[in-house]
């Protein structure tokens, strides 16, 4: 058998956030104000990006979030609309409801599910 050298020392994770992104049309209205994000997913496999439809009401309200594609993950994507649904956006004088789209990139910051104990960790 062949040995693999392996490097000597811990290797530093980069922590990389999952994010929220806002149309043009939402960012005219100003910042969301939303919690600190908490995600916990269902599998161990990578979700992919979400977006979703949302309307904006004149009190900055979420009043519509529809998930337009989905992340792979539905326990994710069910967190995610909630998160979205209670961000709120600066209140605007207009009547009409703002619509736009907000896109979640998933970071290594999602909790994952540990391996059943019959599944072997990876070395």
């Amino acid at each position: 058998p062949v040995t693999i050298p392996r490097a000597r020392g811990s290797q530093a994770t980069l922590h990389l956030p999952t994010t929220i992104t806002f149309s043009s049309e939402l960012q005219k209205i100003g910042p969301a104000v939303s919690g600190t994000p908490r995600f916990t997913a269902a599998t161990n496999d990578a979700p992919q990006a979400i977006t979703f439809r949302v309307a904006i009401g004149h009190q900055g309200q979420v009043l519509y979030c529809f998930a337009q594609n989905s992340s792979g993950d539905r326990d994710l994507d069910e967190q995610a609309r909630i998160y979205l649904v209670q961000s709120r956006f600066p209140p605007w004088p207009g009547q009409q409801p703002v619509w736009g789209t907000a896109t979640i990139e998933w970071g290594n910051d999602v909790v994952t599910p540990r391996p059943a104990a019959s599944e072997t960790p990876p070395p």
